[in-house]
């Protein structure tokens, strides 16, 4: 059972890396992260490792924490909780996707 679940991990890992990778907005937003903060043009190639670094430590540690976090407030909460969590986020992302498609259709992205 224990190598199931690590094999498991690591291909739900896999996946949402290559998902992460292929995302258009993350790119953008890492580009515009690294311009503004690495903008200057005599950067060394010592401070685009540590800055690369330090951007892989933050978001590791954030995950980390947010990871946690949700595993930690599931353990409390029985199914029909989390049942009903599922459901309202759901709906949310229905009222959200249904608000941008009408944004979209009434003409108000250029």
């Amino acid at each position: 059972v224990g190598a199931d679940a690590g094999a498991g991990a690591w291909r739900a890992f896999a996946s949402v890396f290559a998902l992460t990778l292929t995302n258009p907005m993350t790119i953008l937003s890492f580009i515009a992260v690294f311009a503004t903060i690495g903008g200057d043009a005599a950067i060394t190639g010592t401070a685009a490792v540590i800055m690369v670094l330090g951007v892989f430590a933050g978001s590791a540690l954030w995950w980390l924490m947010l990871a946690s976090a949700i595993a930690a407030v599931r353990q409390r909460i029985g199914p029909r909780a989390m049942q009903a969590i599922n459901r309202t986020a759901g709906v949310f992302l229905l009222g959200f996707a249904t608000w941008q498609l009408t944004t979209v259709f009434q003409g108000q992205y250029t």
